[in-house]
């Protein structure tokens, strides 16, 4: 499948001109190019229609961007051999993504290709693309609707720009996404990390069984514990057994850098974990949890503190089940649609 969302019904492209605008001013101030002014459009004497679509030719050829999964795949490689040759190869992904001047280097020259050409499809690849990659713009300090300041990577924003261009055929496209992402970047969960972009579709779209998978995947990752948390209002609707075990998890095990810490900011982590799982699951299983670690750790008197603290708060303000919890697996199979 070379082409997403092709079809007669599907919307036109909406040319915003953003990556035409930052290679304009990329080549402007480097080079001094003639007709590269703010109020051009690409033309008077810069590049033809002919010279972008040679642009976009040679670029889709190399990224192998007519095709998602292909483009994926090889960006998979690439991360790998740096793994193995972390300076050379680092040294060239760098130089491939991050450019200075250019939001993500070679790649924000294809997309103003494909904005100046109007190619929506090639739009649309590259943007599921940057989503199952969670690409990083190392050089804007702002997004559309505030991302970065809530911790979300940049390649969020095209989450909407991709379902616009998609219309009517965006659960296609979004289930495309959640299969290539499964199937290419599950395998070393400690090395990609998580990818927040990817978080943030399952959130938006209320994918509760694909966030239960993923927070699976990412369950031995160091950021294993953060994710259950953020997810956990989800992953909850999908099974709240399984999402209440993956986030305390940790919990249960002496070994794990939550339980070995017994600093201040430790106790705070841990009492921080046991309030989302009051919020999501209700105040019961808090209180079984936050007993069980009072009964285990009894030569630790600041986290026994705290932690009937946390139950004593609780019994103060009759705390109950907040609901999420009785709609339980009834849910779970709507998790998907």
């Amino acid at each position: 499948m070379s082409r997403e969302c092709d079809g007669g019904d599907a919307p036109k492209a909406a040319d915003t001109g953003k990556a035409v605008s930052a290679v304009r001013a990329y080549a402007r101030l480097r080079f001094g190019t003639p007709g590269a002014d703010a109020s051009g459009d690409g033309e008077c004497g810069w590049l033809s229609e002919h010279e972008w679509r040679a642009l976009r030719d040679a670029l889709q050829r190399l990224t192998c961007m007519d095709d998602l999964e292909a483009a994926v795949q090889r960006f998979c490689r690439r991360y790998e051999e740096s793994l193995d040759w972390a300076d050379e190869c680092e040294e060239l992904y760098d130089v491939e993504e991050t450019a200075p001047g250019l939001p993500y280097g070679w790649l924000t020259l294809l997309e103003a290709a494909y904005e100046r050409l109007g190619d929506t499809d090639g739009l649309r690849t590259l943007y599921a693309y940057y989503i199952v990659t969670d690409a990083s713009d190392a050089d804007e300090d702002d997004t559309e609707g505030g991302t970065v300041a809530r911790g979300l990577g940049h390649a969020v924003r095209y989450i909407g720009r991709l379902r616009d261009l998609c219309g009517e055929r965006w659960p296609q496209m979004r289930a495309r996404i959640v299969d290539t992402y499964e199937r290419h970047c599950y395998d070393e969960p400690v090395s990609y990390g998580r990818n927040t972009t990817f978080e943030e579709l399952l959130r938006q779209e209320g994918l509760a069984q694909e966030a239960l998978r993923y927070c699976r995947r990412m369950r031995d990752s160091r950021h294993g514990d953060i994710v259950a948390s953020d997810l956990l209002e989800l992953t909850a609707r999908a099974d709240m057994d399984a999402a209440c075990a993956l986030l305390t998890a940790p919990l249960h095990d002496a070994d794990s850098s939550l339980m070995r810490d017994d600093s201040e900011s430790g106790v705070k982590r841990i009492v921080a974990l046991l309030s989302r799982l009051r919020d999501v699951a209700g105040a019961e299983r808090m209180r079984l949890e936050a007993e069980r670690l009072i009964r285990m750790y009894r030569r630790r008197p600041a986290l026994r503190a705290a932690l009937r603290q946390l139950i004593d708060d609780a019994d103060a303000g009759g705390q109950a089940c907040p609901g999420i919890a009785s709609e339980g697996n009834d849910i779970a199979s709507k998790g998907g649609e």
